[in-house]
């Protein structure tokens, strides 16, 4: 849902494989010069779309990690009232890491997948 025009690749990040659905997905890190209005394009994929700072996300008190059905455990934050996890969580954490910005947090800090979020199905990963 992001306006094209004012937006800049800057780069691909690494291949990252996600079990939970067998698929690999190469991220592209983008520089968003104009901001505009942005939207979810489809709601099955994602809830909504908030803007979040980055020192927020760095901060190592919104890190944890979170353990799905399957067993695997996943990096997670909480910002903004938000429960973000999956390949929205697994992004971050990875552009974090990439970018240097990641601070030492607490790896073995893990949280319970919230009940509501297993209950909406499929595409409602973040």
């Amino acid at each position: 849902g992001v306006d094209p025009a004012g937006v800049h690749v800057a780069g691909r990040l690494p291949d990252l494989y996600l079990p939970v659905s067998d698929y690999t997905v190469t991220p592209v890190l983008a520089w968003w010069e104009i901001p505009g209005p942005v939207r979810a394009v489809d709601p099955a994929e994602v809830a909504r779309v908030v803007r979040v700072p980055i020192r927020d996300l760095a901060d190592p008190i919104s890190r944890f990690q979170v353990r799905v059905p399957d067993g695997h455990r996943m990096p997670a934050f909480r910002v903004e009232g938000l429960f973000v996890w999956g390949f929205t969580g697994i992004l971050l954490s990875t552009l974090l890491r990439l970018a240097g910005w990641e601070r030492e947090w607490d790896t073995t800090r893990e949280e319970v997948l919230p009940a509501l979020i297993l209950d909406t199905g499929p595409g409602n990963n973040s």
